[in-house]
C-alpha cells in the first residue's frame, strides 16, 4: 500500500509541472487568449480586448480532414507466405473498430491532442461494455484531466513508463456497483464529509484507491474552471446524499514482464497472466 501510495504523489506532484501549459492550450482554444494584465491595461483605455481566433478554425480544420479521411487499418504481409494472416489481420482489427466506434474515439482522441497536448485511450477486454455478448477487445477516448504519467517516462508513446493513473470523479454507489469486492474498503475509505479540509494535495481516509475529496466535485469539463482545491465551497451539507456523495477514484496500471496466455470461450474470456497457472 506504501508503494502504491508513493507512485500517485509522485504523479500528482509531477503533474504541477505539465498541466498548467496543457490548460492554456485549452484555455487558447475556448477564445481565452489574452494575459490579464494586458485585458486590463487595454480595458482601462476604453478599448474592448478583441481577439482575432486563428486557433479554433485551425483545429477544427485539421479533424476535418481526418473525419472525411478516416484512418484505415492495412496490415501487409512480412513474408511470402503472409497474405492469408494479414488479410485475416486486416479484417479483425476492422471489425474491432468498427465494435468500438473508432472513428468518433480518434477524433475525441485527436482533438484533445491538439487542444490540450495528449489524448489518451485505454484499451481493453470489457472496459465499454460488460455484456458477455459483445466484442471483447474494446478501447476508449477520455478526458486527459483524468489522467496522471509516471514521471521517470520520457517516451512520447509511453512505452518505458512503469505505470500510468486514471483519475475518476464517481458517486459512490457507481463505485460500489463497479467495485463489488471492495465494498468495505469503499465505505470505510468515503467517510461522511469532515468540516475540515486540507487544500493541499489530496487526502486519504484510508484506502489507497478511493480518496476522499471532501466536498461535491463539479463535473469533469467544469474542472478547469473550478481547482480541485476549491470544490469544498461548492458543497452544500444539507442535501448531501450519503450513498451517492461524489469520491475520486485512482486507477492504477502498473507494467510489468512476464508469460501471458488469453483463452477465449464461446462463454466469454479467461485471461492467465502466468503460464504457470493455467486452470481450463
Amino acid at each position: 500500500i506504501q508503494r502504491l501510495k508513493s507512485m500517485l504523489q509522485a504523479s500528482l506532484d509531477f503533474e504541477d509541472k505539465y498541466r498548467p501549459a496543457c490548460e492554456k492550450g485549452l484555455a487558447f482554444y475556448d477564445g481565452e487568449q489574452w494575459d490579464a494584465e494586458d485585458e486590463e491595461e487595454v480595458i482601462e483605455r476604453g478599448q474592448p480586448p478583441i481577439t482575432q481566433d486563428e486557433i479554433v478554425p485551425t483545429i477544427d480544420f485539421l479533424l476535418g480532414l481526418q473525419d472525411i479521411q478516416p484512418m484505415e487499418w492495412d496490415p501487409h504481409p512480412r513474408g511470402k507466405s503472409d497474405d492469408a494472416i494479414a488479410d485475416a489481420a486486416r479484417g479483425a482489427l476492422k471489425w474491432v473498430d468498427d465494435e468500438n466506434e473508432g472513428q468518433d474515439q480518434w477524433l475525441e482522441a485527436r482533438k484533445w491532442a491538439l487542444t490540450y497536448g495528449f489524448g489518451p485511450i485505454i484499451t481493453g477486454f470489457h472496459i465499454r461494455d460488460t455484456d458477455d455478448q459483445a466484442e471483447p477487445v474494446q478501447f476508449e477516448s477520455f478526458d486527459p484531466r483524468e489522467f496522471l504519467f509516471d514521471p521517470k517516462g520520457r517516451r512520447k508513446d509511453l512505452s518505458d513508463y512503469k505505470y500510468v493513473i486514471r483519475r475518476r470523479v464517481v458517486p459512490l454507489r457507481a463505485a460500489m456497483e463497479e467495485y463489488e469486492d471492495k465494498q468495505d474498503e469503499l465505505e470505510s475509505g468515503s467517510e461522511p464529509y469532515k468540516d475540515e479540509y486540507d487544500t493541499g494535495k489530496y487526502k486519504s481516509d484510508g484506502h489507497p484507491d478511493v480518496i476522499n475529496e471532501g466536498g461535491i466535485l463539479p463535473p469533469v469539463d467544469m474542472w478547469d474552471r473550478i481547482p480541485w482545491n476549491r470544490a469544498e465551497k461548492h458543497r452544500d451539507k444539507d442535501s448531501e446524499d450519503p450513498d451517492n456523495r461524489p469520491i475520486v477514484v485512482y486507477e492504477l496500471w502498473e507494467r510489468y514482464k512476464g508469460i501471458g496466455l488469453l483463452f477465449e470461450f464461446a462463454g466469454g474470456i479467461k485471461i492467465q497472466a502466468q503460464e504457470s497457472n493455467v486452470d481450463l
